[in-house]
């Protein structure tokens, strides 16, 4: 009796211990019509919003599912000089299914937001509402901007919660 009940506790303090986590993959389509630049010295900033949807292309772990859709909404701002390059983005992803939301914040720190432009970037997953509360994580990314105001990236993220 002292064995299977020992195996038990041993099971249950193994999955209090080890948290959820996995990675996933994404590919990103949108918009990027909402930007305002000024110029400033030695360069211009830029403002706006992206919106768009994003789909989950790869993924280890529960929480993502391959095919799953979801909205997304990111405020950003550039500022691009002669010196540097700085982009931050505060990015709301919302599953289509549920609305939870998941939040990233985006560093760039290469290209900017013109047709032709972009670059990789680091993103950091800081949390969310519903399945996605209390997930963090960081994400590599490449964004290219388009033709037409349309921006397409892809996401490589690992996470835990």
């Amino acid at each position: 009796m002292k064995k299977p009940l020992l195996g038990i506790m041993f099971l249950t303090a193994c999955q209090i211990t080890f948290a959820d986590q996995g990675s996933f993959e994404s590919v990103l389509g949108g918009s990027a019509s909402n930007l305002y630049s000024i110029d400033i010295e030695n360069g211009k900033a830029t403002a706006g919003q992206l919106t768009g949807t994003t789909t989950i292309t790869q993924s280890s772990g529960e929480l993502f599912i391959i095919g799953e859709h979801s909205t997304f909404d990111c405020a950003l701002l550039l500022q691009k000089t002669t010196a540097l390059t700085n982009l931050i983005g505060y990015c709301t992803m919302a599953d289509i299914a549920t609305g939870d939301q998941l939040f990233m914040n985006n560093n760039r720190s290469v290209g900017d937001t013109n047709a032709g432009s972009g670059g990789t970037g680091v993103s950091q997953i800081v949390g969310g509402t519903g399945k996605y509360a209390g997930v963090k994580g960081s994400c590599t990314y490449k964004v290219t901007y388009l033709p037409g105001s349309r921006v397409a990236a892809i996401n490589k993220c690992k996470w835990s919660k």
